[in-house]
């Protein structure tokens, strides 16, 4: 009869007689340890290929989609004052990407069909950026190192070889896996001896082995290495799946001895010595374990490489395009001007050119009138109206002015009308007339012009109001040397020459 336990197999059995099992021990690898990975794919992690093209696709439908669906909403409402305001494809497109990034929107919808399209793509918003700052978060902090072979196909599939000790029950372990014994056919695998030095079987694995070994007998290898090494880690053990090899006494065939050890080696194992036993021998392989869970991990250059891509293609894409809107706009001003370049005023509207733009845009200066040329003179309520038509007393009402004098201008020494010699008036002279002309209302600028039925009426200087000045600038312009700022504008436009009336 054996003194100590043994392996329990078929090949054995043939031979022998096993009594009581009285543990099982975990087949296992000992491979070269893994390292951290660099994760440059962190930005598209959270989302697999499929979900990120129909985020895309989503994204190009959704903008033209709400631009059309306000357009056919104008159509059927055509002539109302209120539903009639279209909202350009572009911002529709800008607010899709916008509200993706989180980002506000001055957009404001007039209609329940537009509403209800803007609340649904920002509910669809909401729910996404949760789940991928969710996931991202995720993703980062964990850590987790990629473990490359975690079964005996993985020897396999990662181009390496295996070697295991000769006479023993992992050599009848290999003998019974066909993927281990095609290996070894195939010069991938062989055996070693039992009295082989730990550190020259380390070295093996560290040069691209896989060994084959009892758990146990694993984590034991791997801590001498480790404290012979200065308490670093070079190997690395993973246990194999539902592989295990169960532990008997032996003796032979029909004998009675095991009637008289199988009630002490049941009362042990069913007592839990056994399992004390096994755990009091077993060497703590804690300090080379690969630590699972949510670690506390500091995030690496390396992992940001693909936000550095997404800028260096930005800014290429943004200077590509820059070229071509310079090139084409070269282009068509060429086939425009017949071969010579347009003057740089022509590029400028009458309302950019009064604002000053035409000669102080280099300096970032405007020809604005001042707010207000002394702040602690109190400000004079007037009243006054969109018209002087007696049939709009409707529209007068009252309001807060601070109102400044106009500087003086080559329009106001102009000649009076009538004396001139017919000669048509420069730009500059009709330029300057009309910012002489542009006066604050609650720190607002607003310039006064006549409306179709002799009235008068502020027209707030900015950019939606540009075709106003467009026409103020060519009636102005069609009446050379016969209107200076009093006669076109003057005290007749002012807020007390209103108020009077």
């Amino acid at each position: 009869m054996t003194g100590s336990f043994l392996v329990s197999s078929m090949e054995r059995l043939n031979l022998v007689s096993f009594g009581e099992t009285i543990g099982y021990s975990q087949i296992g690898l000992l491979i070269e340890k893994p390292k951290a990975e660099t994760r440059d794919d962190s930005l598209l992690a959270p989302f697999s290929s499929h979900v990120w093209l129909l985020i895309l696709i989503s994204m190009i439908v959704m903008g033209p989609l709400i631009w059309g669906i306000i357009r056919f909403r104008v159509w059927l409402s055509t002539g109302d004052a209120h539903l009639n305001r279209v909202i350009p494809l572009g911002s529709c497109v800008w607010f899709v990407y916008g509200a993706l990034m989180k980002q506000g929107s001055v957009l404001s919808p007039v209609t329940d069909s537009s509403r209800m399209l803007f609340a649904t793509w920002w509910i669809f918003i909401t729910v996404l950026t949760a789940f991928y700052t969710a996931n991202l978060t995720a993703y980062m902090t964990l850590s987790a190192l990629k473990v490359p072979v975690q079964s005996i196909d993985d020897i396999s599939g990662n181009q390496k070889s295996w070697l295991a000790p000769a006479g023993d029950s992992i050599q009848m372990y290999v003998n019974n896996s066909a993927t281990l014994r095609r290996l070894q056919s195939a010069g991938r695998g062989s055996y070693i001896r039992h009295d082989e030095p730990i550190a020259r079987t380390i070295s093996k694995v560290r040069s691209g082995y896989v060994y084959i070994d009892e758990v146990s007998k694993l984590n034991a290898m791997m801590m001498a290495d480790y404290y012979a090494s200065n308490h670093t880690c070079h190997v690395y053990v993973v246990p194999l799946k539902d592989q295990y090899i169960k532990y008997s006494l032996a003796a032979p065939k029909d004998s009675q001895l095991h009637h008289i050890f199988d009630p002490f080696v049941h009362w042990l194992v069913m007592s839990g010595i056994a399992s004390k036993w096994k755990r009091d021998a077993e060497v703590d392989a804690e300090p080379c374990a690969i630590p699972k869970g949510i670690q506390g991990t500091q995030l690496k250059n390396e992992e940001l490489r693909m936000i550095y891509y997404i800028l260096l293609v930005s800014y290429g894409c943004g200077v590509a395009l820059l070229l071509l809107e310079v090139g084409l706009g070269r282009l068509l001003d060429r086939c425009a001007g017949g071969g010579g370049a347009r003057p740089a005023r022509q590029s400028l509207s009458v309302l950019q050119r009064v604002l000053g733009q035409e000669a102080g845009a280099a300096a970032g200066k405007t020809a604005w009138p001042a707010a207000s040329g002394d702040q602690s003179k109190p400000t004079t309520t007037y009243a006054y109206g969109m018209s002087v038509n007696p049939a709009a007393v409707s529209t007068w009402s009252a309001v807060t002015t601070s109102l400044t004098t106009p500087p003086a201008g080559p329009a106001s020494s102009a000649a009076p009308a009538g004396s001139g010699s017919g000669a048509p008036r420069s730009d500059r002279e009709v330029l300057q007339e009309m910012r002489n002309n542009i006066k604050y209302i609650n720190n607002r600028p607003y310039m006064f012009v006549r409306d179709g039925a002799g009235g008068v009426r502020p027209v707030p200087v900015t950019e939606e109001r540009s075709e106003v000045f467009e026409r103020v600038f060519k009636d102005l312009k069609e009446r050379p040397n016969s209107s200076r700022v009093d006669d076109h504008f003057g005290d007749l436009y002012s807020p007390e020459h209103l108020m009077r009336q």
